[in-house]
């Protein structure tokens, strides 16, 4: 029984960051009228929470292998709950920039949560356990900004415009503080008591990234992890643009189609990856999944139906379900439990460095042309899939 609620409180737990990240992507046109801010402002605001993360999941990852999980998970929640008060207080628009990097500071757990799952599953079943992870992370994309979306629509006053982000704020800050007296009650310390933490010169980002790559065949598979993210956070930047310019379709209609491709991440990671490990292995999921998701992302710009784009959605969902749950999995089982958060914070500080840079250079191209995004994210991913042949070891790609 314990078990179920530490897995559902962690469930929650990635939800939150997630929705955190996504709750103020509806606000920042509103943002930048609202204080004047240039185009430049509001794009720093939305990658000010990948950034922090970037540079500090390693640290909390590592933080986590020194004084146990539960500490770090109860702190980070704390944290949010402030970062997330705090924005209802706001009078400038540097100050929601100070709490969105506050919030990114806070929300870099993911790591840990990943840490958590691979202390309490057996190595057969840590893909599984990952695809929970994942499954959170799908759905945390979907729901922050159609939750922060509703708000903007219903709460907006002209008299009071400010009132759209306070509330935002609150609400995230409520549902936060919520999930800590969850936490306090359910969740219980993963990490067994006899467990050392490796030796590492320091916990801060460029050590720790050396320390993992150091560690045989991990090193190419977070290369794989941030790849795959780069190709994916590419797509999701683009894909409002693309669907206005290619369909006529507006945000609404938008948000339909992000719901669909949120759903089916959400139930490949949460409900099919467990039955596909046992039976494929991860290296062969990460293989078929990968040509799906290159498949897909390449098709994507040429589609001209609705069904034709569906489809293409249908295959992007289901090979980055896929990849991520196997790839985090298979991590976990080349490092030892004494070292789990660090080198899953490295993993994921390389999903956070992919959420910065997929945008900025899909959307240089985008505006030279329209398939060549979507043409290079692919290219890259196959790359990928066509080195697995000289990385290849007996437990890894």
């Amino acid at each position: 029984m314990k078990k179920h609620a530490s897995l559902a409180v962690l469930f929650i737990t990635v939800f939150m960051d997630l929705v955190g990240f996504g709750i103020v992507l509806p606000l920042l046109p509103f943002m930048a009228k609202y204080f004047h801010a240039s185009a430049l402002m509001v794009a720093a605001l939305n990658s000010v929470f990948s950034l922090m993360q970037f540079f500090c999941a390693p640290f909390w990852g590592r933080l986590s292998d020194r004084i146990g999980r539960r500490p770090v998970l109860l702190c980070s929640l704390v944290g949010s709950t402030l970062s997330y008060l705090l924005l209802g207080f706001c009078s400038s628009f540097w100050q929601i920039f100070a709490t969105r990097a506050l919030a990114g500071f806070f929300g870099a757990n993911i790591a840990v949560a990943n840490a958590y799952i691979a202390d309490i599953t057996t190595p057969e079943n840590r893909s599984k356990g990952m695809g929970m992870i994942g499954a959170a992370f799908g759905l945390g994309f979907v729901f922050g900004p159609l939750i922060g979306g509703l708000i903007a629509q219903f709460a907006s006053d002209p008299a009071h415009p400010e009132q759209v982000y306070r509330l935002i704020g609150w609400v995230a800050a409520t549902i936060c503080g919520l999930n800590f007296l969850v936490a306090c009650f359910n969740l219980p310390e993963s990490r067994r008591p006899e467990s050392a933490p490796a030796p590492v010169k320091s916990v801060f980002l460029f050590s720790a990234w050396r320390h993992a790559f150091a560690i045989r065949a991990v090193g190419w598979l977070i290369l794989f992890y941030f790849v795959f993210g780069f190709a994916f956070s590419n797509f999701e930047s683009l894909f409002g643009l693309f669907l206005k310019q290619r369909f006529a379709f507006d945000v609404r209609e938008g948000n339909y189609f992000f719901f669909f491709i949120g759903l089916v991440v959400a139930g490949v990671q949460g409900g099919l990856i467990g039955r596909l490990v046992k039976k494929y292995g991860e290296r062969k999921l990460i293989v078929m999944g990968g040509i799906l998701f290159v498949v897909s992302l390449a098709w994507l710009p040429f589609v001209r139906g609705v069904m034709p784009l569906l489809a293409s959605l249908l295959g992007l969902g289901v090979g980055q379900g896929l990849n991520r749950s196997a790839i985090m999995g298979l991590i976990s089982q080349q490092v030892r439990a004494d070292e789990q958060g660090l080198v899953l914070g490295v993993a994921q500080s390389s999903g956070s460095l992919a959420r910065i840079l997929g945008p900025l250079v899909g959307g240089a191209l985008y505006d030279r042309s329209i398939p060549a995004p979507f043409l290079l994210a692919s290219g890259l991913v196959l790359i990928c899939l066509a080195a697995t042949r000289w990385t290849s070891t007996e437990r890894t790609l």
